[in-house]
């Protein structure tokens, strides 16, 4: 079943002239950023990083290939993220940032929104192909959502303390953090004060 899903990946992605990239690394980076993995339009790539269990490398390539199937079918939040300048996240954590003036922070906060947004579709759409290939014997879907609400989550720290996540306490992967979170996405809101706490609390 996985080797299904692999197939299909790889051949839809180079149908759409993208290229995947599995990389023996613990890390990427994506304009400047460790992660697990990313994709980008623009380029047409989509890497992941795979020096890590199976079942983490597969969950970030699934990932990825969501964010891959929400630009090829257009899907509005994907359009919102792209049409809110998500450059100005990557400005704000930059070194060189010296403060906004209030309509760039307003604007700040209206892209990482958006991004939570566009993430929280990706990562249902990620459940779904779970169920869809039986693939439950990789990656169990409530510890799944569980560290799926974390990485929604951790873009409202992003903004309240202006910095992203270490590779050792990244949202999804920070046990005592995203243990702490339910085991369903459905009626996730982006601004849950509570569980933003508790991911604070955490240390994440």
């Amino acid at each position: 079943m996985l080797d299904k899903l692999l197939r299909v990946i790889k051949t839809n992605l180079k149908s759409n002239g993208f290229s995947l990239t599995l990389s023996p690394t613990k890390e990427v980076l994506a304009d400047g950023l460790g992660c697990s993995g990313y994709f980008c339009d623009t380029t047409k790539v989509l890497v992941v990083a795979t020096k890590k269990s199976k079942k983490d490398w597969i969950a970030t390539l699934l990932h990825e290939y969501c964010h891959f199937l929400q630009f090829i079918e257009e899907c509005p939040f994907y359009a919102e993220y792209n049409s809110s300048n998500p450059q100005i996240m990557y400005d704000y954590l930059d070194d060189s940032y010296r403060g906004f003036t209030q309509t760039e922070y307003e604007a700040l906060v209206v892209s990482i929104e958006a991004t939570q947004r566009v993430e929280l579709d990706c990562e249902r759409r990620v459940i779904a192909l779970i169920k869809e290939h039986k693939l439950q014997r990789y990656i169990n879907i409530k510890e799944y959502s569980q560290k799926a609400t974390a990485y929604v989550l951790f873009y409202q720290i992003m903004l309240a303390e202006r910095r992203w996540y270490t590779l050792e306490k990244a949202p999804y992967a920070y046990k005592p953090a995203y243990s702490q979170m339910p085991t369903t996405l459905e009626g996730l809101s982006i601004k849950n004060d509570h569980l933003i706490g508790l991911l604070k609390a955490a240390g994440v």
